[in-house]
């Protein structure tokens, strides 16, 4: 089976915790087919497909200096949101606030990967965490901007950019494989 890559902020154990009480809070009118799991939560940064073990140690190793650039910083949960149709989404997710040096940095990574040639998205970039996946409810799906009071000043810390491998036949599915740190 073929692994997958890519590069994320992890999310922190307790900023997860805060995540999954308000999917529990409302999960008794969502109904997707699949919730992520609370160790799965990050945000990504650079989707890089299936590489080689080569390939990937060389891109690492080329992160470290532009990841020193940037000094390591906070950043806030914003609202959810969704991706796809209103009514029956693909996705919900939790986004963050914006952020100068997210964006940096997402620069500084995205900047790096296209060097090695990666095929990456090249959508406007739209930090989010995503929760949950594939909408199979019988009514219409509805987002209240109420139903997120659990998530409100939620703060985490970001020191350094993840390599992940996805492990689909997992729980949790994403493992991650290099820390790569931020300047301080």
């Amino acid at each position: 089976m073929q692994k997958h890559y890519f590069l994320a902020l992890d999310v922190p154990i307790e900023t997860a915790k805060s995540i999954t009480k308000w999917i529990s809070a409302n999960q008794d009118r969502w109904h997707f087919s699949r919730y992520v799991h609370p160790f799965d939560y990050h945000v990504t940064l650079v989707f890089l497909g299936n590489v080689d073990a080569k390939r990937l140690a060389l891109l690492s190793e080329s992160l470290l200096e532009p990841c020193r650039k940037i000094p390591s910083f906070s950043l806030e949960l914003s609202e959810a949101g969704i991706f796809g149709k209103r009514e029956h989404p693909r996705i919900l997710w939790v986004g963050v606030k914006e952020n100068e040096l997210l964006y940096q940095l997402r620069n500084e990574v995205y900047n790096t990967c296209k060097a090695f040639d990666f095929s990456l998205d090249e959508r406007p970039f739209r930090p989010h965490i995503t929760v949950a996946r594939k909408w199979e409810g019988q009514l219409s799906f509805s987002l209240e901007e109420k139903s997120a009071p659990y998530l409100l000043n939620e703060h985490f810390h970001v020191g350094s950019v993840t390599l992940f491998q996805t492990n689909i036949d997992q729980t949790p599915k994403y493992e991650a494989i290099k820390q790569i740190p931020l300047g301080g």
